[in-house]
């Protein structure tokens, strides 16, 4: 599953980030191992793909959250997520994209 959050109101885009990390944290992981937030504006291609395309061990599902990615960051790290998130939607982890100004 892919979401994206995005907007000028970015005080209700960033509460309803943390619900859903609510939600992941109580129904999923209770632990936090399988929850990830990356700072997408200065993350290199390598980190960001080894976050989405990891599986967890201790829970059925993985929630990683990329922050600002669409800040100031290089347009061959676009090219490269749009071949992977075909793959990624079909899988059962969360990858959700928060950005402040879009």
């Amino acid at each position: 599953m892919i979401i994206f959050l995005y907007g000028e109101d970015s005080f209700s885009s960033r509460g309803k980030l943390n619900k859903l990390k609510e939600k992941f944290l109580r129904e999923v992981d209770k632990d936090g191992n399988s929850l990830v937030t990356i700072a997408g504006q200065t993350a290199p291609r390598e980190e960001l793909s080894g976050a989405i395309g990891a599986s967890s061990l201790f829970a059925r599902k993985r929630m990683v959250v990329i922050e600002e990615i669409f800040s100031g960051k290089n347009p061959a790290i676009f090219t490269h997520l749009t071949e992977r998130l075909p793959k990624i939607a079909a899988g059962e982890n969360i990858i959700i994209f928060w950005d402040a100004t879009l």
